[in-house]
């Protein structure tokens, strides 16, 4: 699948009001898809969550139109052959799955990332402590990206985004996927704060990690998705 990493200056994503469209479209399939995976996997949680109508962007920003929905109309969504579309030639597109990560970086330029647990639906796969969007994520019909990451990465690790220095915005586009990414670095080594990520998840945790691990600029691995893999080929600490 092709992906495009760029800059932008900004991320806007705004609430529609209103059904998606694929939920309105394809709710019994949705549903029996749903009853499926829970069998498989009945840790999953049908919660609220968002799905994008369409989105454009230019150098100086992002910006996404959303409805919300539930987590069963997502996966339903990806699970869907042809319901992704490709980013084509340029910086804009039609329904869209998209998702804010937090590049912990250390003081020494690392990054911090988490193995999903086995219970989760991206089970074994190495990411920035991350996840989807919801409608409290929106303050007057507008996602607060900030918020949402800081939320994610503090319930997933225990690590306070406040402690950091943010960066700049970049985003990576593919089939139906949009990836933020944002650099929060650290005055201490990313081994410290690694270890403080174990730490919580062996007491307070919420489960969605099964192990921490840390990255130099630069490094790949084979269980990183490919918007990961793209951004951190290029990342320089």
């Amino acid at each position: 699948m092709r992906q495009v990493l760029f800059d932008i200056g900004d991320v806007v994503a705004r609430l529609e009001p209103g059904l998606h469209d694929h939920e309105a479209d394809h709710r019994p399939a949705i549903d029996a898809n749903w009853r499926a995976c829970i069998e498989a996997n009945p840790s999953l949680f049908n919660g609220p969550t968002v799905l994008g109508t369409q989105w454009v962007a230019d150098e100086n920003r992002l910006t996404i139109a959303c409805r919300g929905t539930d987590y069963a109309t997502l996966i339903h969504w990806l699970a869907t052959p042809g319901a992704q579309t490709p980013i084509g030639a340029g910086r804009s597109g039609g329904a869209v799955h998209f998702f804010a990560n937090a590049v912990m970086t250390g003081s020494d330029g690392r990054v911090v990332m988490g193995r999903m647990a086995g219970q989760t639906y991206n089970a074994g796969k190495v990411y920035m402590p991350s996840g989807s969007f919801d409608p409290d994520d929106f303050v007057d019909g507008q996602a607060d990206f900030s918020a949402n990451m800081q939320r994610e990465v503090a319930e997933e690790t225990g690590i306070d985004l406040g402690m950091a220095a943010a960066g700049e915005w970049s985003a990576v586009a593919g089939r139906g996927l949009i990836a933020v990414f944002r650099p929060y670095r650290f005055a201490v080594a990313a081994a410290e704060l690694a270890d403080q990520a174990r730490d919580w998840l062996s007491t307070e945790g919420d489960g969605e990690l099964a192990e921490i691990l840390t990255f130099a600029p630069g490094e790949i691995h084979r269980d990183m998705p490919g918007h990961v893999r793209l951004f951190m080929e290029t990342f320089k600490g």
